[in-house]
């Protein structure tokens, strides 16, 4: 958030100052309103490979593939077929850690 606030003119340690001129209620109310290409926006969806990847982007993936399929079918299927874009995962994948393993049994 600091660095999207700051992008944007705000400091935050203007909060802890003896006479703070922003509020936390202000603050909180410009996190809500980053834009999806934020870098808290990004955090959010699953960490750094969601860089970049706004709505607009997506949608953009979506219609290059959709088009790559559509050309597929009407050629009848020669050739090789359309491979899909590849994108950041929606959720981050996280290993699950046994207790064995934490006590190196595992």
């Amino acid at each position: 958030m600091l660095y999207d606030l700051r992008s944007i003119g705000v400091d935050l340690r203007e909060l802890f100052t003896d006479e703070p001129t922003l509020s936390p209620r202000y603050v909180l109310w410009l996190v809500e309103w980053l834009p999806d290409s934020s870098a808290y926006y990004a955090s959010r969806q699953g960490g750094p490979p969601h860089r970049g990847w706004t709505v607009d982007r997506h949608a953009a993936v979506s219609i290059v593939e959709l088009l790559a399929a559509g050309n597929y079918q009407r050629g009848g299927g020669k050739g090789p077929k359309p491979k899909p874009i590849r994108r950041p995962s929606a959720k981050p994948t996280r290993r699950v850690v046994t207790v064995a393993e934490l006590n190196g049994k595992g």
